[in-house]
């Protein structure tokens, strides 16, 4: 073989790899390449440019994101206070759920392991702050329908309203994705 084709070859995967670190590169830039999106003047949450707006996840989300290729999911819940407040009483579960964020965060943890056939890791709320709000963080880890899911979870009191803020991926990409999640969760500001 001509040591020009063996030249051309050798250029031609030289370029090969080239492209591929290039593709890496703009595909780690686009993971962390965030922006903000305002919802009806109620809240705004940075997402990362990966995630696209899906209606489908939930008809009870005001927000829902996914990307389905990277598995890759959060959505926004908006629960108005005074209904959390009179689904409380009206089911007679005042000495179960106190009427604060301890009580809502609790009757949702709850709701959520109900839905899991099989709990890996569950931990208990951990009261913080984002962004001068009240809210505790929680993550659980189980098995839905044959499925291996790992959530990071939030669940914030606002002036009117309280929220959840629900991210999740399979289990097995949580170290792949967990960074994101949070951060996802701790851009949340209420307007």
């Amino acid at each position: 073989m001509s040591k020009f084709k063996i030249l051309f070859i050798n250029l031609f995967i030289l370029s090969i790899a080239f492209s591929a670190c290039q593709t890496n590169k703009e595909k780690d830039s686009k993971e962390n390449d965030f922006r903000t999106i305002e919802f009806k003047n109620r809240f705004s949450i940075q997402i990362p440019s990966i995630l696209k707006q899906d209606s489908t996840l939930s008809e009870d989300a005001s927000l829902a994101l996914s990307n389905p290729i990277k598995e890759l999911y959060a959505i926004v819940i908006e629960d108005p206070k005074n209904e959390f407040f009179n689904a409380i009483t009206e089911n007679l579960l005042d000495s179960v759920y106190s009427k604060d964020l301890d009580g809502y965060s609790k009757l949702l943890k709850t709701g959520m392991l109900d839905n899991i056939s099989e709990i890996y890791q569950e931990t208990d709320p951990i009261k913080t702050t984002i962004n001068g709000l009240e809210s505790h963080t929680l993550e659980v880890a189980g098995k839905i329908e044959d499925v291996k899911i790992y959530y990071y979870v939030a669940h914030i009191k606002g002036k009117d309203t309280f929220y959840q803020i629900i991210t999740w991926t399979l289990l097995n990409r949580k170290e792949m994705h967990k960074a994101l999640m949070e951060k996802i969760v701790f851009s949340f500001k209420e307007l």
